[in-house]
């Protein structure tokens, strides 16, 4: 019996030195990808993708977004282009920020990447852009979340650190008690939105995509979540991709669906970005 105390004594310590190990890992790593991510905010410039991949047991959608930033000292510039469809049937929609206003148009482009009309002939003349935003001074949201990473220890279950080819690569998986949080934490954001939309008397159009939203996110149930990020070899975060999997309900039926963020820096501190109207 005594010796029965004694082994289950020291299984004990021993769980708890592991434990203590591991989340002294997890904070470690954390700890670096957030210096990383820092690093990556005093960048002089950058030409960077976005790709969001929506696939399910039938069908795949991509969504592919290049752009390049240009920090300004107290307000970013920057120029987003997203193309959908092919051939000479292709859809332009263009974002820029500069000098703290945002600009937007939309066109159609052929396969040389002309602009085109409805008649499908070369445009003389460029879109004109139309001003969105008279004060905006940050990053795109995407690129947002990259440059100022948030990780909480509370919501990961691990990280694993590797090299590879000179990069520093940590995959962290998310548990279950974040992706419980996760849904909740949406609904709730969404309601706000719709609330304030109606109390201002918002567009119906954007009532309805609120609304539809909030039905999209009640309906589902995340199976998974992971993240990987890669820091390059002179410490900065160039590489941040999402893994989402999770279940959704419609009418009854349910289908499995995963969803992959992507954002990659793929270059930095060129002398060769300018962004112009």
């Amino acid at each position: 019996m005594e010796t029965k105390k004694v082994f289950l004594s020291i299984f004990i310590v021993f769980f708890f030195i592991l434990t203590a190990c591991s989340n002294n890992d997890v904070s470690e790593h954390i700890s670096s990808v957030q210096d990383a991510s820092d690093k990556a905010t005093q960048l002089g410039n950058g030409k960077f993708s976005y790709v969001n991949v929506v696939e399910n047991e039938n069908e795949e959608q991509t969504k592919e977004t290049e752009g390049v930033f240009v920090d300004q000292d107290d307000y970013i510039d920057w120029h987003t282009e997203l193309v959908l469809g092919d051939g000479n049937n292709k859809t332009l929609t263009e974002i820029i920020q500069k000098d703290k206003k945002q600009y937007q148009r939309f066109s159609r482009i052929n396969g040389d990447d002309q602009f085109i009309g409805s008649d499908n002939e070369v445009l003389t003349e460029e879109p004109e852009w139309q001003i969105i935003n008279e004060d905006a001074t940050g990053y795109p949201d995407y690129l947002q979340s990259f440059m100022n990473l948030e990780l909480n220890a509370d919501d990961i279950e691990k990280i694993e650190k590797k090299e590879e080819n000179h990069l520093t690569i940590y995959e962290i998986a998310y548990n279950d008690s974040y992706l419980s949080s996760l849904k909740r934490d949406n609904i709730a954001e969404i309601n706000e939105q719709l609330d304030k939309a109606k109390q201002e008397d918002a567009d119906p159009n954007v009532i309805s995509s609120l609304e539809n939203s909030l039905s999209y996110n009640e309906n589902i149930t995340y199976n998974s979540i992971n993240l990987i990020l890669t820091v390059d070899d002179t410490g900065v975060l160039n590489r941040k991709e999402l893994h989402s999997s999770f279940e959704q309900t419609v009418n009854g039926s349910s289908k499995n669906i995963q969803m992959t963020d992507r954002l990659e820096i793929l270059e930095y501190n060129g002398t060769d970005i300018i962004i112009e109207l």
